[in-house]
């Protein structure tokens, strides 16, 4: 007869009698979660100039010493623009300049419409017309794009200008001056404060209003 003989290992006793048992532990996993960034939102900053700007807008290459500033932020508004921001010109003298929201002509834009703050739409008298937009806020932090109004070559500054949707205002070259060259501050009335800029049809004024 064949016996066959099968080995095993028993748990050995510990020295107070009991015998160990082995437990396994389960293990957990973890996650690590990455903070998250928010945008920045489109407040409207006391400190800056905001002003919608239409997509067709093209800037003009008159008054070469002066370059159009690039925005601080740039918020969605209406279609086919954004609302930007700016930082204001230190002083109301267009002669110290140096940094417009934009510089259009009616050579390059003759389509142009300007919306004003207070809702009132202006287009051009005719394609000799060029428009200079300064940003620029008072000491009491009254801020706006003020629109300083020239003309490119051989014009009438008594008649050549803005004039209101529908025709009931104009602004002319001559209105913004003092005496026969000098400039009037943009603080004067006869420079409006543009809220739309477009050279191609009117943009309510409320397109101003950055989405939020």
């Amino acid at each position: 007869m064949i016996m066959a003989f099968a080995t095993c290992c028993m748990p050995m006793k510990s020295d107070d009698g009991s015998i160990p048992v082995e437990t396994t532990v389960p293990t957990v996993a973890t996650t690590t979660t990455m903070p998250t960034t928010t945008p920045d939102a489109c407040p409207d900053r006391p400190n800056l100039v905001h002003v919608f700007l239409s997509d067709n807008v093209i800037q003009s290459n008159f008054l070469s010493e002066t370059s159009v500033q690039t925005p601080i932020q740039s918020c969605p508004s209406c279609a086919n623009g954004d609302v930007n921001f700016y930082m204001p010109e230190p002083s109301p003298d267009f002669d110290e300049s140096k940094h417009p929201v934009a510089k259009i002509s009616g050579e390059d834009c003759p389509n142009t419409c300007i919306c004003a703050t207070d809702g009132t739409c202006y287009t051009l008298t005719s394609s000799i017309v060029w428009m200079y937009f300064m940003p620029y806020c008072s000491p009491n932090n009254m801020c706006g794009n003020y629109v300083v109004l020239g003309l490119l070559g051989e014009g009438d500054a008594n008649t050549e200008g803005l004039i209101s949707v529908p025709g009931a205002t104009m602004i002319t070259v001559s209105d913004q001056l003092e005496g026969l060259e000098a400039t009037k501050p943009v603080t004067d009335p006869a420079f409006i404060n543009a809220a739309t800029i477009s050279c191609d049809g009117c943009v309510p004024s409320r397109c101003q209003t950055p989405d939020h």
